[in-house]
């Protein structure tokens, strides 16, 4: 069992393959694309101001129809993208970060503090799933079931100003007295 825990560290430890500089963004797609590695980027703004880049098949999308936000019901489910920001690594990345930014403006360490932090996943009721997506599927298809009714509608309308304009004819009217 030893020997089993052992590897499982070696493993973990391997996992984290190599820190490198790169210089810009782009150069960083290019890297991740020419290698085939998941390289999880940290974009500094300014001194204080970054960003963190992640492949775009490891993140949750942001867009209102198409991601489900607060409604996984089951948080250990595998379809449930939601928690993956908790459980694979990205909140001990930004706080080692943050603390690593705040030693080095302040010039004391807050690791032993920010290691006491707890993070609390709220309900957050403001937050709905958007339904322009669903409302646009239900007028196209109520648009579907009335198509039958105004085609023969037209045809119906057609026929019967046909009709009107033989009857003015033999009344000896012409075509603009029907307008």
């Amino acid at each position: 069992m030893k020997v089993v825990e052992d590897e499982k560290a070696i493993e973990d430890e391997k996992a984290i393959e190599e820190e490198k500089a790169i210089e810009d963004e782009k150069a960083m797609m290019e890297s991740e694309r020419e290698f085939d590695l998941d390289i999880i980027g940290i974009v500094f703004q300014d001194e204080i101001s970054y960003r963190l880049r992640f492949p775009t098949y490891r993140s949750v999308t942001p867009h209102k129809d198409l991601a489900d936000i607060d409604t996984c019901f089951n948080f250990s489910s595998i379809d449930c993208k939601t928690p993956k920001y908790w459980t694979q690594g990205f909140i001990s990345l930004q706080s080692s970060i943050d603390s690593a930014l705040i030693e080095r403006i302040t010039n004391h360490s807050v690791w032993e503090e920010m290691t006491s932090i707890n993070g609390i996943r709220m309900k957050s009721p403001s937050i709905t799933i958007g339904s322009e997506l669903a409302n646009s599927v239900f007028l196209w298809t109520l648009s579907l079931c009335f198509a039958p009714f105004m085609y023969f509608l037209a045809l119906t309308v057609s026929r019967e100003k046909r009709k009107l304009k033989e009857v003015m004819k033999t009344m000896g009217l012409r075509d603009a007295a029907f307008w």
